[in-house]
């Protein structure tokens, strides 16, 4: 693209999965939800990155307390990723990247 990016944000994501039997039959239906916790933009000296320009950081991110990952077979699952989000604004966003991409590959 040839526009600047002024959005660039990292956080985690909790993954929850779980199982429901929908109505009298024995129909399972496995739903999923994604929950954005807080997390960092671009550094304040850095208000955007110009087309064709590079630009590293390392966000100073504060891990929040946060339950560990599990698994109640047949039940329900818990994990964690780490999400990149980059784009012009929140509104406008290009893309994100998280760091494990076989999410809904396990059920």
């Amino acid at each position: 693209w040839k526009g600047s990016l002024k959005y660039v944000h990292f956080n985690i994501v909790q993954r929850v999965s779980y199982t429901a039997i929908l109505g009298v039959t024995s129909y399972r239906r496995t739903l999923f939800k994604n929950i954005d916790l807080t997390g960092v933009g671009l550094p304040p000296s850095q208000q955007k990155i110009l087309s064709g320009m590079s630009f590293s950081f390392s966000p100073q991110y504060h891990v929040p307390a946060l339950i560990p990952s599990f698994e109640i077979p047949d039940c329900m699952k818990v994990d964690y990723v780490a999400k990149l989000t980059v784009g012009r604004s929140q509104n406008e966003v290009f893309g994100e990247i998280t760091s494990d991409y076989d999410y809904y590959g396990y059920c």
